[in-house]
């Protein structure tokens, strides 16, 4: 299994042990925050699927009016652009330095995913020095610590982290 998550899901249904975790490979050598300058702009890396929710964090940019850049493709592209405002803009897949730079140049990222197993671009973007707003549920609640590497929020209430982390800031130490 890819986390601690999913190995406790097999064995709990499987009525096995636990198994051995093996964490999906992430090249953080190559990332860092020397790789841009933050800029004034949140970003989401994944794939546009309804798991994922990317849709409260269009809906979010739409009401708050803050620059969201959504680097990935998927099936739920064309409805998400239906609905995006023009401070919303979809990249589709990007190159690993183009990656590289959006994760180091953003304000923040998000993660909206319902029941993350492992969360890869949370990962990445705090390797980036770029904090996260996350959905306080699946493996980034306990990857992302609250108030220091980003900030939690409740499933619907995107608003309010983004809203507590531009108040509050955090710490990323």
């Amino acid at each position: 299994p890819n986390s601690d998550i999913v190995s406790r899901h097999i064995s709990k249904y499987s009525g096995t042990q636990k198994r051995r975790t093996v964490y999906p490979p992430i090249d953080t050598e190559s990332l860092g925050p020397e790789q841009a300058d933050t800029e004034h702009f949140y970003l989401i890396v994944c794939r546009l699927s309804p798991i994922k929710r990317v849709r409260q964090a269009v809906l979010a940019a739409k009401e708050r009016e803050f620059t969201l850049k959504i680097a990935g493709s998927g099936p739920l592209r064309p409805e998400l652009e239906a609905i995006a405002p023009d401070n919303v803009e979809f990249l589709g897949w990007v190159e690993p330095d183009c990656k590289r730079r959006l994760l180091a140049g953003a304000r923040a990222s998000i993660n909206c995913c319902m029941a993350e197993d492992f969360g890869m671009s949370v990962v990445e973007s705090m390797a980036s020095g770029t904090p996260v707003i996350t959905v306080d549920e699946g493996m980034p609640r306990y990857t992302v610590e609250d108030g220091t590497r980003g900030i939690h929020f409740s499933e619907g209430k995107l608003l309010r982290g983004i809203e507590r982390f531009e108040s509050e800031g955090v710490s990323m130490s």
